[in-house]
């Protein structure tokens, strides 16, 4: 899973583009937003989730195993330090 997030911009219409649209399409619009919007959300506890996981599992390497992989114990204590929303 890639751990990168990128922010969407929504574009929505003004109220001039609205009139004389069909009945209906205001909801539809709604909709789609809140789709949007709960894909997002959906997205961000994912790569929250898998952050938190790659943290746990480099908290039970020991100093050999770091060494091997080219990390230093200080990197990985500096990394499991992190909040599960900083990258």
């Amino acid at each position: 899973m890639d751990s990168t997030w990128t922010e969407r911009t929504l574009s929505l219409p003004d109220a001039g583009q609205l009139r004389g649209c069909p009945p209906g399409a205001l909801l539809r619009l709604w909709r789609d937003v809140g789709l949007a919007l709960l894909a997002a959300a959906l997205t961000a506890l994912r790569v929250w989730q898998a952050r938190v996981g790659a943290r746990d599992e480099l908290r039970e390497l020991d100093a050999r195993t770091l060494a091997d992989i080219g990390l230093t114990v200080e990197a990985v204590a500096w990394e499991i330090r992190k909040p599960f929303w900083e990258a």
